[in-house]
């Protein structure tokens, strides 16, 4: 059921109106999700005392704003970094999930909520074949199974900061795993179509090798 909005007696809607399912404008679709259960709640009048830019955190004339740092999680295991973010449905019927993405040297691991290791979720490096920023809010990984599944992709969506920071802890590790398995960082891990000022795609040549490679 959801929560009864302060300002009138209709359900609230965490995703504020938008569709689920088509999620026309991610990062507006974000913010919204990211509040959850909580209630609207109004400012306190400014009292006579007080500056006006104590008042607002946004900035930018109502345009949607971004934490200033990654919403990063404690307990990582060694070598990795866990941040809070979104899971984005990949194909129809697919929801859209609140998780926690470890990231680093074990690959990528997603959490439930509560703690949980998903383990339909669970990407060793090795098996990571190309990772890219759609947006300044979405990562895109492709993962190719050593173990003959076919071929799939993830598509995880926060903030800014914390979208860039998967995205940055993942190139890095990535970079890290290949001297760690012996394999040139050069000739394993590859940007294509990267521009001034604008990310490419990444890509490891070595995935899909599995333990094979090691």
């Amino acid at each position: 059921l959801g929560v009864l909005d302060e300002r009138g007696g209709s359900p609230y809607d965490p995703y504020g109106g938008y569709d689920a399912v088509n999620y026309p404008s991610i990062p507006a679709l974000i913010e919204h999700s990211q509040r959850r259960s909580e209630p609207p709640r109004r400012d306190p009048p400014p009292s006579s005392s007080s500056s006006s830019s104590n008042n607002h955190r946004s900035s930018g004339g109502g345009g949607a704003s971004y934490a200033a740092k990654p919403q990063e999680e404690s307990g990582a295991a060694y070598g990795n970094a866990k941040y809070r973010c979104m899971l984005l449905p990949t194909a129809d019927g697919d929801d859209i999930e609140n998780v926690v993405c470890q990231v680093g040297l074990d690959g990528i691991q997603l959490f439930a909520g509560n703690g949980s290791a998903l383990a339909a979720h669970k990407y060793p490096i090795d098996a990571i074949s190309r990772w890219h920023m759609a947006d300044k809010t979405i990562l895109t990984v492709n993962i190719k199974p050593a173990d003959g599944r076919p071929d799939a992709a993830i598509a995880l969506s926060s903030d800014e900061a914390t979208t860039g920071a998967i995205m940055d802890t993942l190139t890095t590790s990535a970079f890290q795993w290949c001297e760690l398995r012996g394999y040139d960082p050069a000739d394993t891990i590859e940007e294509k179509g990267g521009s001034a000022g604008k990310a490419g795609e990444w890509t490891n040549k070595k995935a899909g090798a599995g333990a094979a490679a090691a």
